[in-house]
């Protein structure tokens, strides 16, 4: 995942991603969870700032891609700056809300299936740091 990380956000997208996709286990894997948290914090660094990130969210999505039919439309969803409700409320206490709020909505989004609240939360935080410059 060390590796993967590394490529994902310091070398190429598609390798990264490609290398993500899939990993774990369960209904959707964790790494296609981490995945989606990818591209919803490039939605949102690209809301936030007004930048077209089109280009770079299209790479990840694409080399996304594996054979589960639920994380393909989860990844389709977060491509579109589609979120889940939980999600959703996270984004909005994030940009507006009270400490106390984003923490219960963090807690809330940690908990959402086995791990795949915690994992979309790991790819959805570690993108905003790691490409702060895209939307700071």
């Amino acid at each position: 995942m060390k590796t993967a990380c590394e490529q994902l956000f310091d070398g190429s997208l598609a390798v990264g991603a490609g290398l993500i996709k899939g990993a774990g286990r369960g209904l959707t894997p964790s790494g296609d969870d981490f995945l989606c948290g990818v591209l919803s914090a490039l939605d949102a660094a690209s809301r936030l700032s007004g930048s077209d990130l089109s280009e770079r969210r299209d790479a990840v999505y694409t080399h996304s891609l594996a054979g589960n039919p639920l994380s393909n439309a989860f990844l389709g969803f977060a491509r579109k700056g589609l979120y889940a409700e939980r999600f959703k409320a996270l984004a909005s206490a994030l940009l507006c809300g009270e400490p106390l709020e984003v923490e219960r909505e963090a807690g809330l989004v940690v908990r959402f299936g086995a791990t795949s609240g915690a994992d979309w939360l790991t790819g959805f935080s570690l993108a905003l740091d790691r490409w702060r410059g895209l939307w700071s």
